[in-house]
């Protein structure tokens, strides 16, 4: 039997980071506003597109750097929904699937 294990997509390149509508980088296409909570850190106004020279910027960011490191060293500290999605073994869409 597989044991469930976070493995978040974002730090292997298997989930490409996503734009918003409202002009903020977010970690991937599953965050946004709409029920996510955890995420509120990206959704500041010195991390929108308009206030920055780069991607590159915001993306090397404390706020962004900081989540990484979360993720790796503390992920007992993310986000429910990270681990909703990024859990092996979890439900996705309906169906039962491992998350690799």
């Amino acid at each position: 039997m597989l044991k469930n294990k976070f493995k978040p997509k974002c730090l292997n390149h298997e989930a490409p980071i996503a734009y918003s509508a409202e002009g903020y980088i977010i970690p991937c296409c599953w965050v946004d506003r709409n029920g996510c909570t955890g995420y509120e850190r990206f959704y500041k106004q010195s991390l929108h597109i308009d206030n920055n020279e780069s991607i590159e910027d915001i993306l090397l960011s404390d706020t962004w750097l900081e989540f990484y490191n979360m993720l790796e060293h503390r992920p007992n500290e993310a986000p429910q929904h990270c681990h909703s999605k990024c859990t092996t073994g979890t439900k996705f869409c309906g169906t039962s699937r491992d998350i690799i």
